[in-house]
């Protein structure tokens, strides 16, 4: 009894020097820290439902990755077998256009040989048409000259004082001192595919085939005049040359043969080959052709 005095006596005298200020001071430090415990359990609950949500998107987004994986295995797998499957028939079109290949080189060395041919055969066309071409115009110019004139009447027939019927005709004079003939009418000069006069058969020459061209050339003047001249008018060539002045002017004419054809030769063909053509010698002295052709050539009215 009188130990359980002493502690009632002790307990009450703690009790009357305990501070109640202090103490309601340590309640208030106890619940501040408290709440912020509180808040801080609140904001881990918030971080930890956070980091929930994300593992579980996570999870998801690997299993989704792990179907893919999955198919693009399988997607492999067939893709392989599949190569394996056109292995066979890639070998068969790669032999398939070895052939096509060899067979395109052969249709293109035909084809070239084709064209080849065709270019030989239109270049033989068009020596053909140009042969035809002169033909033609040999056989408008015999339409002409050889046209049958009407028979005169016997009264007039038997009157040599009778005027000669009219005849067109066309006079071409050419200055022989200032001109050179084409060089394709020689042997030497003559280019590939040309036909030159040296080797015609029937061996009128270098002249005469001058006489012919020039002759086919006043035809067809005379053809593009749309009748202001007649067809039938006859044709007349003169030409002018000083034969001392140029005595090597044809010189590089040829026949045939090795003989060289001289200017007057040369002139000789060129008469000898029309009736109406004629190759003079102008005379010695400078412009002596010019002089013929300017005024002092006199042509016979019964030409």
């Amino acid at each position: 009894m009188k130990g359980q005095g002493n502690a009632a006596q002790q307990e009450q005298t703690s009790v009357e020097h305990i501070d109640f200020s202090t103490l309601a001071d340590r309640v208030e430090e106890f619940r501040y820290e408290l709440d912020r415990a509180r808040d801080m359990c609140e904001q881990a609950n918030l971080e930890i439902n956070k980091y929930r949500v994300e593992i579980h998107r996570l999870k998801c987004t690997l299993d989704a990755e792990r179907d893919a994986c999955s198919k693009a295995h399988k997607l492999l797998i067939r893709e392989s077998n599949h190569n394996k499957e056109l292995e066979n028939p890639n070998k068969n079109l790669q032999n398939s256009l070895k052939r096509e290949t060899v067979l395109n080189s052969q249709l293109q060395a035909r084809l070239n040989t084709e064209t080849a041919s065709l270019k030989a055969m239109t270049k033989h066309a068009r020596s053909q048409e140009e042969k035809l071409i002169d033909t033609q115009l040999d056989l408008e110019y015999l339409k002409c000259t050889m046209s049958v004139d009407p028979p005169l009447a016997p009264t007039l027939a038997l009157n040599n004082h009778a005027p000669l019927p009219a005849q067109p005709f066309v006079v071409v004079l050419v200055d022989g001192d200032a001109y050179n003939w084409a060089p394709d009418i020689s042997y030497n000069d003559c280019p590939p595919g040309t036909v030159s006069a040296s080797n015609i058969l029937d061996g009128s020459g270098p002249g005469a085939m001058a006489a012919t061209r020039v002759r086919n050339e006043v035809t067809k003047f005379i053809l593009s005049q749309d009748g202001t001249i007649p067809v039938t008018a006859k044709i007349i060539t003169r030409v002018f040359c000083n034969f001392s002045s140029r005595p090597g002017l044809m010189t590089s004419f040829r026949r045939s043969g090795p003989v060289g054809l001289g200017l007057a030769e040369f002139a000789v063909q060129f008469t000898e080959k029309l009736p109406l053509f004629d190759f003079f010698d102008a005379g010695r002295g400078k412009e002596r052709a010019d002089d013929k052709i300017r005024g002092k050539t006199v042509i016979s009215p019964k030409e």
